[in-house]
């Protein structure tokens, strides 16, 4: 029960309640991932949480405001009030999230000028604790904890403490901007409980500890500096990149780096590795760092510990129930993982999601039997039999960054062979102390796409469209996506990707004519374009005739899907297009773009039924208004086609509408 005395609530010392207080809602919330921030203007922030949007934070103060039902108050009420935990729960997870260190604190009034950043802290003339601690304790490698040190970036204060100097560069000669102190053992207060090992210094400017090897191209982000030297250490052959902690979950902070990276390297990073923990907060960041800072870095990968590797001990099953229900044993794979990290327990990442492998409680984290697990598998087999991948995602999964998230498991699934283990590891240093066997899946291998050819001659695709009479601003833009590229003849090659990685291309062959798939090119995919946000999606025969009607029409395809059907089969091209409509949620219409000549009407009939199927309406079919094909057309009238376009159209009575 309970208890209350004079210096003492419901069982804390007024002091814990204090250091409870002082954690900042807002690290709270990106660290439980209970809630999602939907705008941000000054010191409020809009929450979204339990299907409400009525809720504001304000991060001065470090208070919510829940204005439909009048309820506000600090992190212990905010606990209480959206998880209904008691005052003891809230404290105690508050304390312990404090001494893990996955949170920031935040006095309970904050001013809105901060303080500028001093550095205090006094070294010990030696390092002998600090090396001790890290070598031996959690398994750094001691050529890397010296070049630490010998940088200038890695210190032993006055208390044994391990001091992780920020540098605004990651360089030894860079401006100290903060520091984290991680301490070398367990201290306690008064009472006997225990300290957090690791603190944020006072004042730290929005960064982190961070180390730079070469140009930073690549930016490895991890949650704490003891996890980027465990990832170092096992990857000492890393060369231009840029290694960074965040001291948490903090998109803040990851962009902060970026802008950081470009004013001092002139460099924005085109590859982002996450390496946050296998738990709900590292996995939910890293999904919401895919979703919106694709703006900012072309290729964004996971590099969560253990985030695609299943149990040994339960392959067999998936391959087993797969085979009996004559069902995908990577879908399978993938909702498990999605759900849970592939766990037997009830332990569930995301708060709405499918709930075959855990319960809707978003707090519950009990185990559950193999046999549990197997009578589970055999509900979700039973559910997925019939169902197509897309038609399983579509009906269970109504948000886009959930779809994007299944989709991305699965179709890593899809490229490589699932690595099975013992058990699974939460971050780095688990990877590293504990070294974890790994066994490969006794499977048949699906062939991962490399990309054969190095460089791009980008004289020889300019010379190779002009002759088509491509316009150059579209060649551009492809080739700055890296979309278009050549082959080792100057050929052009179009690449396809997928949630962010090259999983195919297709390149031009003079003797054929004709655009043929490279080996190895994941089934299914295609080179495809979306201009702004599409809300049209057209579909065609060869990429030849998209490059040429986007041409024609360059300037008035503003929300367009485009998606080129050449090199693939009947069914592979009704498994494109359903891909697409389902991915695409604003599509409102489907057309076919063809010629004016005698054609197979197989892919008309395709599409016709997947648009009326899909809701979108019958299929409109758009063809060359002048000339039989599209390279007549596009020769003949390139210049003046939309005014002559428009003259032909009101002869005909016809409406051409995107």
């Amino acid at each position: 029960m309970a208890r209350s005395w004079k210096g003492e609530i419901m069982g804390y010392s007024k002091e814990s309640i204090k250091n409870a207080e002082e954690v900042s809602i807002v690290d709270y919330i990106d660290v439980t991932g209970i809630g999602e921030f939907t705008y941000r203007k000054g010191h409020q922030y809009k929450l979204s949480i339990n299907g409400s949007d009525s809720v504001v934070v304000d991060v001065n103060k470090n208070v919510f405001y829940h204005n439909s039902v009048g309820v506000s108050g600090n992190v212990i009420k905010f606990i209480q009030h959206f998880e209904g935990g008691t005052f003891p729960e809230a404290v105690g997870k508050l304390l312990q999230f404090r001494r893990e260190g996955k949170v920031s604190i935040q006095s309970k009034q904050v001013e809105v000028k901060k303080e500028p950043f001093v550095y205090k802290i006094e070294h010990n003339p030696t390092t002998y604790r600090v090396e001790r601690y890290l070598i031996n304790e959690r398994g750094i490698k001691p050529e890397l904890v010296k070049k630490l040190i010998s940088m200038n970036l890695l210190h032993e204060d006055k208390y044994g403490n391990a001091i992780f100097d920020w540098s605004d560069t990651g360089l030894p000669d860079g401006k100290r901007v903060g520091a984290t102190k991680q301490g070398t053992i367990q201290r306690y207060d008064s009472e006997g409980n225990p300290l957090p090992k690791k603190y944020i210094e006072k004042n730290s400017e929005l960064l982190g500890f961070n180390v730079t090897i070469g140009e930073p191209k690549t930016l490895y982000v991890f949650e704490a500096p003891i996890d980027l030297l465990s990832f170092w250490s096992l990857n000492p052959e890393l060369e231009d990149a840029r290694l960074v902690a965040m001291d948490g979950v903090k998109s803040n902070a990851l962009y902060a780096f970026l802008v950081n990276n470009k004013k001092n390297f002139g460099i924005q990073p085109d590859t982002m590795y996450i390496g946050t923990d296998n738990d709900r907060a590292g996995i939910l960041f890293y999904e919401e760092v895919s979703n919106v800072f694709d703006i900012y870095c072309k290729n964004i990968h996971s590099l969560i510990p253990h985030r695609y590797e299943v149990l040994k001990e339960i392959y067999p099953f998936y391959e087993q129930i797969a085979k009996e229900y004559n069902v995908d044993r990577n879908l399978l794979m993938s909702i498990h993982q999605f759900e849970n990290s592939g766990r037997l327990s009830n332990y569930s990442i995301h708060k709405e999601s499918t709930n075959f492998f855990t319960t809707e409680d978003i707090k519950d984290e009990s185990t559950y039997s193999i046999q549990e697990f197997i009578n589970k598998l055999h509900v979700l087999a039973k559910t997925i039999q019939g169902k197509s991948v897309d038609e399983f995602i579509k009906e269970y999964y109504s948000e886009q960054k959930l779809v994007q998230s299944v989709k991305g498991i699965y179709e890593h699934y899809q490229l490589q062979n699932p690595k099975l283990v013992n058990e699974f590891q939460k971050d780095w240093n688990d990877i590293l102390i504990k070294k974890p066997e790994v066994f490969t899946a006794r499977i048949d291998k699906i062939p991962s796409f490399i990309y054969p050819y190095k460089d791009t001659n980008k004289e020889a695709i300019r010379n190779h469209f002009y002759k088509q009479h491509i316009a150059p601003e579209i060649i551009e833009h492809l080739m700055d996506k890296r979309l278009l590229r050549s082959n080792d003849n100057g050929n052009p090659v179009f690449v396809f990707n997928r949630y962010k990685q090259t999983v195919g291309a297709v390149e031009w062959k003079e003797a054929t004519h004709r655009f043929e798939k490279l080996e190895n090119s994941l089934k299914g995919n295609t080179f495809s374009v979306s201009l702004g946000n599409p809300e049209t999606l057209i579909a065609f025969e060869d990429t030849n005739h998209l490059l040429r009607f986007w041409t024609l029409h360059k300037g008035n395809l503003n929300h367009t899907h485009l998606v080129s059907l050449d090199c693939m089969t009947q069914e592979e091209r009704r498994e494109c297009i359903q891909d697409r409509i389902s991915l695409l949620k604003d599509i409102q219409a489907i057309y076919l773009c063809k010629e004016n000549l005698k054609t197979d009407n197989q892919l008309e009939t395709e599409l016709e039924g997947l648009s009326e199927s899909n809701g979108k309406g019958k299929l409109r079919i758009l063809k060359p208004i002048f000339s039989e094909t599209w390279a007549e057309e596009l020769r003949k009238t390139r210049n003046s086609y939309l005014e002559l376009a428009h003259q032909k159209q009101k002869t005909r009575g016809q409406e051409m509408s995107l």
